[in-house]
């Protein structure tokens, strides 16, 4: 009578069992399954920001448990050193990248502390000084977690990038005649400044880092230009937004003046999970009149896009904050 209960048993405790260093079978040796590895080092490419670097980056893959089932997780750790008074906002770290398992890391989380200050009063680090980042992306949840882990590459590489120009770490061919002109054959309507990438990033689905670049078309200068990003609010729970539901909502990227035919990327704030970019426009930010503040500010990422030097003009409606423009309306070209 005890036999089935007995078989039960047996059966929760294989569902139940995890390794906690799956290994990545990617990295290992060609017929060799037991040499690979559950964590390694990346090459470190050279800083693409002046005066900081990185002296030391690992991955590694480990299996745990919350309160129901059993989860991997892949932990990145980068430490940097500057010599020189790094802002906050001014750099990310960029795994894999180009490429499809690009993983972009801008919030850059120093290891072992409780508190951060992610506001523009605290420098990220001052001169001389190292700090230790990193970022974890979950794997996969499941009621078992076998020897291999569910990673299917090989991390390689880590590299150091402005924030503001993450579109060319992320997609190179940007910087091409060739890349340039193959982007534009993509884009029905043509404009002076025409935005030829945008891409959100996303390490989890309610949360998307948005990076880009827009290309001067024509032969002259373009002076005191903005580049928006049109998305889709989320409606869900309107009781979040005051006014109630909205459908459209701007993220506006101060990118100055833009020389002919060059190259003006862009990069900051982050889009929720269920918005999506429906629309990108290009204009001189005094041109936009009565444009109403966000009223979803405190869903975006605070202290995130460059602003013009000058105060903005008194009809707007722009809200201006310190690194921040916050324009919700369609802008008009």
């Amino acid at each position: 009578m005890r036999l089935p209960v007995v078989v039960a048993a047996s059966v929760l405790a294989a569902a139940c069992y995890k390794t906690e260093k799956p290994v990545v079978k990617a990295c290992g040796a060609p017929g060799f399954f037991g040499s690979a590895p559950s964590e390694g080092s990346f090459t470190i490419l050279p800083s693409r920001v002046p005066g900081i670097e990185i002296t030391n980056a690992s991955w590694r893959t480990r299996g745990g448990s919350d309160e129901f089932v059993n989860i991997e997780n892949l932990w990145l750790s980068t430490t940097v050193h500057a010599e020189r008074r790094v802002p906050q906002e001014e750099i990310a770290v960029v795994y894999d990248a180009p490429g499809p398992n690009a993983i972009v890391d801008e919030i850059l989380l120093e290891e072992g502390v409780d508190q951060y200050n992610l506001g523009l009063s605290k420098p990220f680090l001052e001169a001389g000084g190292s700090k230790t980042v990193g970022t974890v992306l979950q794997l996969r949840a499941a009621y078992w977690i076998g020897r291999t882990s569910a990673l299917t590459y090989c991390p390689r590489t880590v590299q150091i990038v402005p924030r503001n120009a993450l579109a060319l770490a992320l997609a190179p061919e940007l910087e091409t005649p060739r890349g340039q002109a193959a982007r534009l054959r993509s884009i029905g309507a043509i404009s002076p400044l025409t935005v030829i990438m945008d891409s959100v990033f996303q390490k989890e689905p309610s949360d998307g880092f948005v990076a880009g670049a827009a290309l001067n078309t024509t032969d002259s200068t373009l002076r005191d230009m903005a580049v928006g990003l049109v998305v889709s609010l989320d409606t869900i729970a309107p009781s979040l937004y005051e006014g109630g539901p909205r459908q459209a909502d701007t993220l506006e990227y101060y990118v100055g003046d833009v020389a002919p035919h060059a190259l003006a990327p862009f990069g900051g704030a982050h889009v929720q999970g269920t918005e999506r970019i429906i629309s990108r426009v290009s204009y001189h930010p005094a041109d936009v009149r009565r444009r109403i503040a966000s009223n979803a500010e405190i869903n975006r990422a605070s202290n995130v896009f460059p602003k013009p030097a000058d105060p903005a003009p008194e009809d707007t409606g722009c809200t201006y904050k310190a690194n921040t423009v916050s324009c919700p309306k369609v802008a008009t070209p």
